[in-house]
């Protein structure tokens, strides 16, 4: 039910969605009620190749549309009623916080007390309130797990599907497409670059200053799912070390870095940006995290 709801919210904003049909079979063995079945357009198409410039920019494109839908609210549109931005620090954020931590305590094998929690939680509710505060409505549609295998490319048609639809959801939008260029460029420089450089030439310049002013909480966010996701590894050290890596990592990307970015998308200097998402070498390199959350934007 909740990817129908998805599906159908989708479907009114005009995206390019599946078809969706509704099948319906008699009645239960009780005589109770009739059973619906939902089936989906099948799409005659396969995931959108990395190697053709203009299959990923069309994903890229579609991804600028989704996210150009904004609100006032947040959450997954799958729910009945939208949440407030007053409970998205201690609704939304932190929940996830503690989620991707005990995550990465798992594989990572360490584990984070609750002073390591409270230090991230305050330099994260400060980046957040920033953004909160900066727009009257900070939230837009995300599809929540942009992974080129999400948009399907029908040949027929020459058009890009997006399938998947269980986390699409209004929220802060930085670190989605940070994760958009890094994974559809196969997280390599030159690759990444050109998507970044896309996604804002076919979005507004005004989407460009609203990034910069997310652009720490982004980066934290994105950076937190990854190692998460076994995208992005610890150092090799001892238990001790290794969690005190983690950390200092985790924060320091939530300092300020104005040099990352540049004044234009295509200024962003995605060989630093990437080298920052590798925990050893920004520990060996001595990035620290900001000394208080006063310092953040």
């Amino acid at each position: 039910m909740q990817s129908a709801r998805c599906h159908l919210y989708l479907e009114r904003l005009g995206l390019p969605v599946p078809r969706m049909f509704w099948v319906r079979e008699t009645l239960t063995t009780l005589g109770l009620r009739n059973l619906y079945f939902l089936v989906e357009e099948f799409i005659d198409g396969r995931p959108v190749d990395r190697d053709s410039q203009a299959e990923l920019r069309a994903a890229v494109g579609l991804l600028v549309r989704l996210h150009g839908f904004e609100s006032e609210t947040w959450g997954p549109v799958a729910q009945a009623a939208p949440q407030p931005r007053s409970h998205y620090l201690l609704r939304a954020l932190r929940p996830d916080l503690l989620y991707y931590l005990r995550r990465i305590e798992k594989w990572a094998d360490v584990r984070f007390d609750h002073d390591d929690l409270e230090r991230l939680w305050k330099l994260e509710e400060a980046a957040a309130l920033a953004v909160l505060l900066r727009r009257r409505r900070p939230f837009r549609l995300i599809h929540g797990d942009v992974h080129y295998r999400n948009f399907l490319y029908g040949p027929a048609r020459g058009e890009v599907h997006l399938i998947d639809f269980t986390t699409v959801a209004y929220d802060l939008h930085g670190w989605e497409i940070l994760k958009m260029a890094a994974a559809f460029g196969r997280r390599e420089a030159p690759a990444a670059a050109r998507l970044w450089r896309e996604y804002f030439e076919l979005a507004s310049e005004e989407r460009w200053g609203e990034f910069l002013h997310e652009a720490p909480l982004a980066l934290f966010r994105h950076g937190l799912r990854e190692m998460a996701h076994q995208r992005v590894a610890p150092p090799r050290a001892p238990a001790a070390l290794r969690k005190a890596s983690i950390l200092e990592w985790l924060a320091g990307l939530l300092a300020p870095a104005p040099e990352l970015w540049g004044a234009r998308a295509a200024e962003t200097d995605w060989e630093a940006l990437l080298e920052r998402m590798r925990p050893d070498l920004c520990v060996a390199a001595g990035v620290q995290p900001p000394a208080d959350s006063s310092v953040l934007p």
